[in-house]
């Protein structure tokens, strides 16, 4: 292939250089001068042809010397990834007993060139890097050993961890131990965050448990910010108890107020906890916290609310705490609380505020918990307006059974 597009390059280059000469031999009106000028192109049309020969010899020596040399003398086994012998093929069939088939392919060995593409400050082969990613979960055990060795580059382990992702990768247990690994590493912030982010995806219950053990020990804030993250990936609608264990946990007050803003109300009795403890927090936190209160409209959260507001010393708190009391008479446009009750939005195709939508309309799956005094049911109707077709599942919460998809 090299060879023929450096022979269309010296073709291009003869015809370019026999398209001056015609034009100036049209052009030109001395016979003698036209001659030289001839004779010289005609001269550099032979120089190239003689170059463009030796080139396509020299390429042909070291196609011939590369197929000769032995595949053990052309690459190293990298720091981290094991020396593993070839998948030895299939026993061959009577019929072919005799005859010698083609060598196993071995995905570790584009591994290997993929590694060795990143030796002496490299940058990484972009082709290696989308064929090691194609065998991914064949190769899960060297990539595992690759992003936790600290002696490989940064950029090829963090490559790598953006492999340990997808369905493949789910819930597998020496695969989130890996990560796990390097988010626990320090000095390293840009692997952790991936690492981190990864989980996210990746993990599972134990995940969970394991990432609220090491989250208060992740330093800066930006990294507790990504475990964080990934607990809500993770966890969903039942991460407040999570978050609302963290934040009496976490030391550093803007850590706290970071922490307010992922407790969501899921949990209504640990979100109502967690606004109770910011209520006798530092300043600062509690400014946050009486700034965010108002969204909680249940009558717990008015009643702490007023309370609060009964004993709070601070004039700027005090002033937030009274617009929460104010917005928690109020039901906003598109608030969860407009699913509840009877329909009352009269043209089915208007965006209209008197009906639930969430804040962004691709934010992936969405919830609403919805509750209502002990009774029997027998059917769930669901009136949508605008744009329909967006429920996908229904839940119920059985006295005995528990939650049951209907």
């Amino acid at each position: 292939m090299r060879r023929a597009a450096l022979l269309g390059f010296g073709i291009a280059i003869v015809a370019a250089v026999a398209a001056v000469s015609g034009g100036i031999a049209w052009l030109g009106h001395d016979d003698g001068a036209r001659a030289r000028e001839l004779a010289a192109l005609q001269a550099e049309i032979a120089a190239l042809r003689r170059t463009a020969s030796a080139l396509a010899e020299r390429i042909d020596a070291c196609e011939r010397a590369a197929r000769e040399r032995p595949l053990s003398d052309a690459v190293r086994a990298p720091t981290g990834v094991p020396r593993v012998p070839t998948v030895a093929a299939a026993d061959p069939s009577p019929a072919r007993a005799g005859a010698a088939g083609p060598a196993p392919f071995d995905p570790r060995e584009l591994l290997r060139e993929y590694v060795l593409s990143f030796a002496d400050g490299g940058a990484g082969s972009e082709f290696f890097r989308m064929a090691v990613a194609a065998y991914a979960w064949q190769l899960r055990r060297e990539l595992q050993a690759i992003v936790v060795d600290r002696e490989l580059p940064d950029a090829l382990r963090l490559q790598v961890i953006g492999m340990l992702d997808g369905g493949s990768f789910r819930g597998d247990a020496a695969t989130i131990d890996a990560l796990l690994e390097v988010a626990r590493q320090k000095g390293w912030d840009e692997g952790a965050a991936a690492a981190l982010a990864g989980l996210g995806r990746i993990g599972d219950r134990r995940t969970a448990q394991l990432l609220e053990e090491i989250a208060p020990l992740l330093h800066p804030l930006k990294l507790r910010r990504s475990a964080w993250e990934a607990l809500t990936a993770l966890l969903g609608a039942d991460a407040d108890a999570t978050f609302l264990r963290l934040l009496e946990r976490e030391s550093d007050v803007d850590g706290r107020i970071a922490l307010l803003a992922y407790i969501r109300g899921g949990d209504r009795a640990a979100a109502l906890r967690a606004y109770e403890l910011a209520s006798r927090d530092e300043l600062p936190m509690r400014l946050e916290a009486s700034g965010r209160i108002g969204r909680f409209r249940d009558d717990d959260f008015v009643a702490l609310t007023r309370e609060w507001l009964a004993r709070e010393v601070d004039e700027n708190v005090r002033a937030r705490l009274r617009a929460a009391l104010d917005e928690q008479k109020q039901i906003p446009a598109w608030h969860e609380t407009q699913a509840c009750g009877a329909p009352n939005v009269e043209r089915v195709d208007a965006d209209d505020g008197r009906a639930w939508a969430s804040a962004q309309p691709d934010a992936g799956r969405e919830w609403l918990e919805l509750s209502y005094a002990p009774l029997r049911a027998d059917r769930v109707t669901i009136h949508e307006t605008c744009t329909t077709g967006a429920v996908v599942a229904v839940e119920i919460l059985e006295a005995r059974a528990g939650w049951r998809t209907v």
